[in-house]
């Protein structure tokens, strides 16, 4: 705080007798000094209420924890888990989780992060000796999988797409050996709308198809392909009534093995996008073609969204680029690089575009034109941050902070790759699994807020809904908690 100086005015009020010139004075010093703490107070005033109102904000964005203003500590362990298909927060304090049972059934269960408490468990498929769990034939992995509807942390439904379909790892391949799995695509596949309250299956159909999105909270999408075909089709959630479908001729033809399993759906604004091996379009919400032309590379070519934009990579090295995708190919911009995968977004900087190669370059979203570039910044692989026009970076030597528009830096922090970076809207919050530890910065000047080690036994840090968990070796789950 800057010193008060003493400050003589003057009055135009008649001169003080001679036993009043002090007094005066001290008078003056005394109002001055009041008026001094008074515009004090209001300016902390005014921005704590900015920095509340900007916490605010924050809290509602997807990706966000709780608040973590002090270290947090161990809550409960759950049991190991096998062939756990998807995870998924369905309030503040409830975990669901799509697995495999021991006799092949798939179960779908609500589970108290703060109790442990089984709150409901919905069977969505029965018993299965295909899918059963058996160490000695190798590993399971289910092709089934869940969402709920987009940008909301307190879904009423879950929605799951449920099948037959599976791969199984040799035990003598290991997990790392995959793509060597024995294989068998799904013969059947249905969606299951759960209800988040008590588990009842409010909604059942089949389908076709291999991935799912909810884009709107009354609305399901699915999109799957065939050896000729790329296919999208919307059904009401509530009761599964076809909304419209589309149908797209593949570019370049699905081997035989993809068939089916490389279809995935990104949420655009109120479009949607679809990719299967080769071919890649873009919908409106009532299933009409936008884009059909957006490139016939099979490999390395993905769509990454971000908050305000829809980015398609080309490649996978210094030699890849990006192109920030719009309603018509004439105004696409294309420029170097991988896009910067962003998780945390509030749109501040919806305006740029960030790409990394040889370092990290900043490219105006509408000209491709270059805004700046910091060849000593190389992203790794957890998910940046933007809040506020500040661009938070993972980088294999610490986090950096970086105005958005300018690229000036105002703080780093660390030496090594993080495992994690999230926020609580107040702090950046990273777990450094080289050194076993985590911590929380300021957001806005660096400032460590607080740091402690990894929990025994945490081997790495995972963020579920707004809470974080550690993973053991045994791949149980230990829920992270604000005391």
């Amino acid at each position: 705080m800057a010193a008060m100086r003493e400050v003589e005015l003057d009055d135009p009020a008649p001169a003080p007798t001679a036993s009043e010139p002090r007094n005066h004075r001290r008078r003056t010093r005394v109002l001055l000094a009041t008026a001094g703490v008074v515009v004090l107070v209001a300016l902390v005033g005014g921005q704590l209420v900015v920095n509340a109102h900007d916490r605010a904000a924050a809290a509602h964005l997807v990706g966000v924890v709780d608040d973590l203003a002090s270290p947090p500590r161990v809550l409960r362990e759950e049991p190991p888990q096998r062939s756990v298909m998807w995870r998924g927060a369905v309030d503040d304090d409830t975990v669901a989780v799509l697995q495999i049972a021991d006799d092949g059934s798939q179960q779908l269960s609500a589970t108290s992060t703060r109790t442990g408490d089984r709150r409901w468990t919905a069977t969505l498929a029965g018993p299965s000796a295909p899918l059963s769990v058996d160490a000695s034939t190798g590993e399971i992995h289910g092709d089934s999988t869940c969402t709920s509807p987009v940008e909301d942390p307190a879904p009423a439904h879950v929605v799951c797409l449920v099948s037959d379909g599976y791969s199984r790892v040799s035990p003598q391949l290991g997990s790392a050996a995959a793509s060597q799995a024995t294989t068998a695509l799904p013969t059947t596949t249905v969606v299951d709308v759960v209800d988040t309250a008590d588990g009842s299956v409010a909604a059942h159909w089949a389908v076709t198809g291999s991935a799912v999105l909810a884009p709107e909270r009354d609305l399901v999408v699915v999109a799957g392909s065939d050896s000729a075909q790329l296919f999208v089709a919307a059904y009401a959630l509530a009761t599964g009534e076809q909304r419209w479908t589309a149908r797209v001729p593949l570019v370049v033809p699905e081997p035989d093995s993809l068939v089916g399993r490389t279809t995935s759906l990104v949420r655009s604004g109120t479009d949607i996008a679809v990719e299967t091996f080769g071919t890649r379009v873009l919908l409106d919400r009532h299933g009409g073609l936008v884009r059909g032309d957006l490139g016939t590379e099979s490999t390395n070519v993905s769509f990454v969204s971000r908050t305000g934009l829809l980015q398609l990579q080309n490649g996978a090295d210094y030699r890849a680029t990006t192109t920030v995708v719009t309603t018509s190919s004439t105004s696409d911009v294309t420029v170097p690089g991988m896009p910067v995968r962003v998780g945390v977004d509030d749109g501040s900087l919806s305006d740029v575009v960030f790409t990394t190669g040889l370092g990290l370059q900043a490219w105006d979203v509408r000209t491709g034109a270059p805004r700046w570039h910091a060849d000593d910044i190389h992203p790794s692989y957890a998910d940046a941050i933007v809040l506020d026009g500040t661009l938070y970076v993972p980088t294999y030597a610490g986090v950096v902070a970086l105005d958005g528009w300018s690229g000036h830096r105002h703080w780093q922090r660390g030496t090594t790759s993080p495992d994690l970076m999230t926020t609580d809207g107040d702090r950046v919050v990273v777990g450094w699994s080289q050194s076993d530890t985590l911590a929380a910065y300021a957001r806005s000047t660096g400032e460590e807020r607080w740091q402690i080690p990894y929990p025994q036994g945490i081997v790495a840090l995972q963020q579920i809904g707004r809470r974080l968990y550690g993973q053991r070796t045994d791949r149980s789950l230990v829920a992270l908690v604000s005391p």
